[in-house]
């Protein structure tokens, strides 16, 4: 992790999950989660992520697919109508866990 001066803010904070085994991966997103969930004030936090269990939870999602914007919502919202969404996430964890 590392500390950061940006644009006039001081500890900002950057963390870099590249390469890190899934469980450990999934152990920081679920920490991260909890962290959040217990704050007082909403910041805004960006996660780049092949998995869509890091980021389900998430309040806006982006899909891109060749570098262009394939789809955007909520998990929910892209299941029902991002078919990229959907087949990685099919891919992932199975038809039965469509939401």
């Amino acid at each position: 992790m590392e500390n950061a001066k940006i644009a006039g803010f001081e500890n900002i904070s950057i963390d870099l999950m590249y390469g890190l085994p899934n469980q450990t991966r999934e152990g920081w997103a679920k920490t991260l989660r909890s962290a959040l969930a217990h704050l007082d004030w909403r910041p805004t936090v960006f996660i780049v992520s092949q998995r869509t269990s890091s980021i389900r939870h998430a309040n806006l999602i982006l899909v891109l697919e060749d570098g262009k914007v394939a789809g955007m919502g909520t998990h929910g919202e892209l299941m029902e109508n991002c078919p990229v969404y959907r087949e990685i996430h099919e891919s992932q964890f199975g038809k039965e866990d469509a939401e």
